[in-house]
């Protein structure tokens, strides 16, 4: 596979990443961990105690930030990828490789960010005497569903954004608004049947639903809602390539 080729060049744009968003900062890495800290105290303050989610026996602060965990990559990976053509234009119009690299090489960089959090979430655990149960092993096939999709969304809105150059400032209002769509604030248990249908059309919601079932209560995932995130995660990288691909060469012409 040619991506496996440039391997190295992948690495160095993770290096690159990396650096630039934390080389000169005074916490450094310690943004991977304050980020979502911060946003589970603000979610719990105003979901748990004033509002009064329904978290599932589970204590609100743990409960958010286990859904916290895949969304932030997840939205991360789409958020920066989305103008990561544009910052390479000197490099990508001038020198031959997969241009794919660059937009692949951040979410690469952001499962730094999710490896960094998942620690502070281990550490949760133990505070919250949280036992994980054999659930917990299905990580194995939900992480890597949840990179394909974050990759998948990479691919996509960095071609749409180096043509539609107005996506880069509606990115975060969409991303926000998705956000509210899927059950990172509140869980599913508490939804009315008449719209849990709707969450199938959200390719990360089984994702995130699972997560929380799989480790924090020790249950199956809902395999109706997983199934569909997995088509999404699946369907959406293979256009994402092909529309990658299809349009690479205009896009180089016009960055």
């Amino acid at each position: 596979m040619e991506l496996w080729q440039y391997k190295n060049l992948i690495w160095l744009f993770v290096q690159r990443d990396l650096q630039a968003r934390y080389k000169q900062t005074f916490l450094g890495v310690g943004w991977a961990v304050i980020q979502p800290l911060f946003l589970m105290l603000v979610f719990s303050l105003i979901f748990d105690k004033f509002l009064k989610v329904d978290s599932s026996g589970i204590p609100y602060p743990i409960f958010s930030y286990a859904a916290l965990l895949p969304w932030l990559f997840i939205s991360r990976s789409m958020n920066v990828a989305a103008t990561s053509l544009i910052g390479f234009k000197a490099l990508v119009t001038k020198v031959y490789f997969p241009r794919e690299i660059v937009p692949l090489s951040i979410m690469v960089s952001s499962l730094v960010d999710f490896a960094i959090g998942s620690l502070v979430f281990f550490i949760m655990l133990l505070h919250f005497k949280v036992d994980v149960g054999g659930w917990g092993l299905f990580l194995v096939f939900l992480v890597p569903m949840m990179i394909l999709l974050a990759g998948a969304l990479a691919l996509i809105v960095s071609t749409l954004t180096a043509i539609f150059r107005d996506l880069q400032f509606a990115m975060p209002l969409f991303v926000q608004l998705w956000m509210y769509a899927s059950p990172v604030i509140y869980g599913l248990q508490g939804i009315q049947k008449t719209y849990l249908p709707l969450f199938y059309l959200n390719p990360a919601a089984g994702i995130i639903d699972s997560f929380r079932r799989v480790i924090l209560l020790n249950q199956a995932p809902n395999w109706g809602l997983l199934a569909s995130s997995g088509i999404w995660a699946v369907g959406l990288f293979v256009f994402g390539y092909w529309l990658f691909k299809k349009l690479e060469g205009f896009v180089i012409d016009i960055l």
